[in-house]
């Protein structure tokens, strides 16, 4: 799923046994080192262990939407579409 897409995330979903479990395993920690100047909307570092005890790690520095890294106009319009197409008809949309 496209992360923009909201269409494939509702109630049944949410509720499925399958997603519950695995959001029991998510945990969100705040670590100080990644803002040392107290702003929290920056960096951030996803990290994921395996089964195997393998952990795989993604930093990002600039989240897009960030000045560092801007939404670009058809990305955002694709976004809007996605989401709106949820509760509008698709000529209203476009």
């Amino acid at each position: 799923m496209n992360p923009s897409e909201i269409k494939g995330v509702n109630d049944e979903k949410v509720k499925d046994p399958k997603i519950v479990e695995m959001m029991k395993k998510v945990r969100m920690e705040a670590d100080p080192a990644l803002s040392p100047d107290g702003y929290t909307g920056a960096a951030t570092v996803v990290s994921l262990r395996l089964k195997d005890g393998t952990i795989l790690s993604q930093r990002v520095d600039q989240p897009k939407g960030a000045p560092e890294n801007p939404v670009m106009r058809e990305e955002l319009l694709n976004k809007f579409r996605n989401c709106a197409s949820t509760s509008l008809t698709l000529s209203v949309v476009q």
